[in-house]
């Protein structure tokens, strides 16, 4: 879209572009340096013409598609012969700015108008300013005196959409409606010689207080230094009054324009006003739309036809098993609009004397009831509406956030801090955006509030904080994703997400994805779980029509990250990005709300992922790198995996350090299982007395509960204590590693001994292997066929250490029921324990090996110890000779047929001709 200004006297024509959508008016400077324009873009920009630069933009005006949809035209006005202020629509009133610096200075209203202002128009003397609105409304003020002089409207409500003053000054206006009809309002000022008497007083009160109010180098007058003078103060704090009279003042006291800004600048000063951005509901379109969406949510559509032939909703479900479509009559003129599976929402702003009303239609009620409906106290408006399981929310005017139920019991009302954005529910939560405070000079300070509303209690899960923005932008949409996690989109096109760790992510630049400038995306939804955005493209506007139907379209998330498109960074975003997914899927999988085969999916892209950065990592030479991506990966066994890569590639230096890290890892995995058991401690302890004091029909004695809990606290802390020795050495035997990457949940191992081939029978104690390295191949195969065979049996408790006598042959009795075994036998320590005690020995013995090269060696040295410990000595034992032969034959013949009745012979099916041909004689 582009403004041509055309030079008369040389004929020079200059171009302005910049708008995204069709222009809607132009204003031009009277001292052509600048230019004004409206668009349907939604902003009013302010250009120079001899840079063709953007100095200033507002938000102002309404978003719409084309020219002729536009209610609202957003005309300025420049202030005749100086220019120093412009005069733009906004909203309600009509704003005025102060040049060079753009600040807002003053603003009209009129208590009577119900419509935005549509265009602005100074009088050619500049001492009134006319706006008329979108419904038919003309007001004249006078901007010296800030009041409002005429107002009047068009006999049959139509829109205007030219208005202008008589060049002769009159105080005639020329007005054009949009049927085309021009007509005229006479008499709009007051006479000339009561305006010219008030324009001299005015002008010698000007003149006066600028003399007398604002001494110069006035500091010696040291009597009246503590004196308070109420008229100082009045004139450093009252406003000027010299709209519209700049250019006769600036003859009576200077000869220059820019000396009577300097005097008229020294008796007040403005604050800068922020412009805070008005609310919104999410997906929906703008409210003077004729045809428009309400809402768009992935349940259904609910679309809104307000003409002249038609006021009407209608709400169209996604699936139609849920409900069937609706038409509803929109008497009530509702503007808001919210819908889940069980209820939809209605809500109109206040009309003339009827309040402001909340309609509340029940899709699934078991009793029949179709609808409920509320009014909000007297001069109390709904702003923004949202619903959820059980429950909806409305917010209004008065900074209050009104909960009921979709049954239309009323529950809690909590204050917001400041004016309401938008607000947004999902399953038990609601997420509300408000303002926040005053910000920078074109940035929103937004501050946003999630709460839950489960279980009929209200409760805050984050505190109020401040929302995180794109500078110079707005809010666009605000939402939760499918799985229940704080969104945002701003009018930048970046897409946040609000993390489980309290803090905000981008996750995407719809913008990115756009092919021209002016054409942007309309948030549907997001999934976290399929990684994408669910949007329409609208091309050349920010909202989609209505008709036809537009197609729904599909945006990847993307982490916006460095050099983009080079293979490294590719594989970082994609690594994080499935890490925020699992960290959703996992408290989704926690929740009941999803399956854990999802999470082992991601986990599984995840460990593929860091294996390809560490593998990158390493053969561009970044050997540094690749260890820190080890302190990245999820898990020991990935970092086993690294260290093989390394080995492979005969990196050995590179090896040896991610050895440590893997032995770091486990460390910190050990000492978080036995804190995990200790917290459980704690639980059941506390568990126990809770149910000692308030279950007194369940509780027992004090010996039993005692006895009890220190049974559970002594199996827990043995658990803990067999699980610590088991994985000791998870790092050095690659059979250890693959055993624990088979097992599905961290839990003690059971001892050989434990594990029978029939939990029913008596039988022989098993022989213990030793804990060493050199049995580990014994102890993995033994396992995984045991656990294969005993699936299905319960797991027995522990026997007992110590047996009774057993009547054994001397042949049959194992190393470990020896008695001069027994009585000598010690507890062999672990390699961490064994080391621990030599490591400063091995130290001095090995002074030039690194510490990776002295615990291979302080291996060696274990190995040989526990070589040397479980040797079992051959003795004889008188209770040995007494023991019987026929007891271990009868235990033996029980084993075997244990072991057949595991192994059964296969039956084999004869015929009667060979069992005949048995009993056939045979010749020798």
């Amino acid at each position: 879209m582009e403004i041509h200004v055309s030079n008369v006297g040389t004929s020079k024509t200059t171009v302005l572009t910049g708008h995204k959508a069709p222009i809607l008016g132009v204003a031009l400077d009277p001292k052509d340096k600048y230019v004004a324009s409206s668009s349907c873009d939604g902003t009013v920009r302010v250009w120079t013409i001899d840079d063709t630069q953007t100095v200033h933009s507002w938000n102002c005006v309404p978003v719409c598609n084309a020219f002729l949809a536009a209610k609202c035209l957003g005309r300025p006005s420049w202030q005749p012969k100086t220019g120093h202020y412009l005069a733009v629509p906004h909203g309600k009133e009509i704003r005025i700015y102060e040049r060079e610096t753009w600040n807002k200075v003053l603003s009209f209203s009129h208590d009577q108008v119900k419509q935005d202002f549509s265009i602005s128009a100074y009088s050619p003397c500049g001492n009134y300013l006319a706006g008329c609105t979108s419904g038919g409304d003309i007001c004249v003020w006078n901007v010296n005196l800030h009041t409002c002089v005429m107002s009047t409207r068009h006999d049959r409500g139509y829109r205007i959409c030219g208005l202008a003053w008589n060049p002769g000054g009159n105080g005639e206006i020329a007005y054009c409606d949009v049927m085309g009809q021009l007509g005229t309002i006479e008499d709009c000022i007051p006479s000339a010689s009561q305006d010219n008497s008030s324009v001299t007083q005015e002008k010698t009160m000007t003149v006066d207080d600028m003399i007398h109010l604002n001494p110069i180098d006035d500091d010696d007058d040291d009597d009246n230094e503590n004196v308070i003078s109420l008229d100082k103060i009045k004139a450093e704090l009252s406003q000027p009054s010299f709209f519209g009279d700049n250019d006769k003042l600036s003859h009576a006291v200077a000869d220059d324009d820019d000396d009577v800004e300097s005097k008229i600048s020294g008796v007040a000063r403005i604050a800068p006003v922020c412009d805070l951005q008005p609310p919104f509901q999410p997906s929906s379109t703008p409210v003077h739309l004729q045809h428009r969406f309400m809402v768009w949510n992935s349940v259904g559509i609910v679309r809104c036809y307000s003409t002249e032939d038609e006021n009407s909703v209608d709400v169209e479900f996604h699936d139609t098993s849920l409900h069937h479509a609706l038409h509803i009559n929109n008497f009530f003129k509702h503007t808001m609009a919210t819908l889940t599976d069980e209820v939809l929402v209605l809500a109109c702003e206040i009309q003339d004397e009827a309040p402001s009303k909340v309609v509340c239609v029940l899709l699934n009620s078991w009793d029949g009831s179709k609808e409920w409906s509320v009014d909000l106290p007297e001069g109390e408006e709904a702003l923004a509406i949202a619903a959820g399981k059980g429950w909806l929310a409305v917010a209004t005017d008065t900074r209050n956030l009104r909960l009921f139920t979709v049954a239309g019991t009323q529950r809690e009302v909590v204050s917001l801090p400041g004016p309401v954005v938008c607000v947004a529910g999902h399953r038990n939560r609601l997420l509300t955006v408000f303002h926040n405070g005053m910000g920078l000079p074109g940035d929103q300070s937004l501050g946003f509030a999630v709460f839950s509303l489960g279980s009929g209690q209200l409760q805050v899960l984050t505190a109020f904080q401040p929302l995180s923005m794109t500078p110079k932008s707005t809010l666009k949409w605000a939402g939760f994703s499918d799985e229940g996690t704080p969104f945002t989109l701003d009018s930048a096109g970046i897409i946040r997400m609000f993390s489980r760790k309290s803090f905000w992510l981008p996750l995407c630049d719809t913008q990115a994805h756009c092919k021209g400038k002016s054409d942007h995306y309309f948030v549907l939804g997001i999934s976290e779980k399929c990684q994408n955005v669910r949007c329409v493209l609208c091309k050349g506007s920010y909202y989609p029509p209505t008709t036809p139907r537009p197609a729904v379209a599909e945006i990847s998330l993307k982490l916006p990250m460095c050099e983009a498109t080079t293979e490294k960074s590719v594989m970082e975003e994609r690594f994080w990005r499935l890490q925020l997914a699992c960290s959703t899927t996992g408290d989704m999988c926690k929740m009941g709300l999803d399956s854990f085969n999802d999470k082992d999916a991601l986990d599984r892209s995840i460990k593929e992922t860091v294996i390809k950065l560490f593998a990158l990592a390493c053969r561009s030479g970044f050997e540094y790198r690749a260890v820190e991506i080890c302190d990245l990966m999820p898990s020991h066994h990935v970092v086993q995996l690294a260290m093989k890569y390394a080995s492979k590639l005969g990196k050995m230096n590179l090896a040896d350090k991610v050895a440590e890290v893997a032995t770091r890892k486990v460390d910190e995995r050990e000492q978080g299982f036995q804190n995990d058991q200790v917290d459980n401690i704690y639980t059941l302890r506390y568990a126990s007395d809770m149910e000692s004091r308030f279950l007194p029909s369940r509780s027992m004695s004090l010996e039993e509960s005692s006895s009890t809990y220190g049974t559970k606290v002594n199996h827990l802390l043995e658990n803990a204590t067999n699980a610590s020795t088991e994985s000791e050495s998870l790092l050095l035997a690659a059979t250890k590693q693959k055993k624990c990457e088979a097992q599905t949940e961290i839990k003690p191992l059971m001892s050989l001994g434990q594990k029978r081939l029939n939990p029913f029978k008596k039988s022989v104690a098993r022989v213990e292997s030793s804990r060493g390295l050199a049995n580990l191949d014994a102890l993995y195969a033994q396992q995984k066929s045991d656990k294969n065979k005993c699936n299905s049996i319960l797991e027995q408790p522990p026997p007992p250490q110590k047996t009774k006598i057993k009547q054994t042959t001397l042949s049959a009795l194992k190393p470990a029921d020896s008695p001069a075994v027994r009585t000598t036998a010690k507890k062999l320590p672990t390699f961490f324990e064994w080391y621990e005690k030599e490591k400063d020995a091995l130290a001095e013995e090995f002074p030039d090996l690194s510490a990776s090269e002295l615990s291979r060696q302080g291996m060696k040295r274990f190995k040989g110890s526990i070589q040397s410990d479980t040797q079992v000595p051959v003795t004889n034992s008188s209770a040995e000779s007494q023991t019987p032969v026929p007891e271990t034959k009868k235990r033996k013949s029980e084993e075997e047929s244990g072991l057949h009745e595991e192994n059964p012979p296969k039956k084999t099916i004869t015929s009667s001709s060979s069992k005949l041909m048995a009993f056939a004689f045979k010749k020798s």
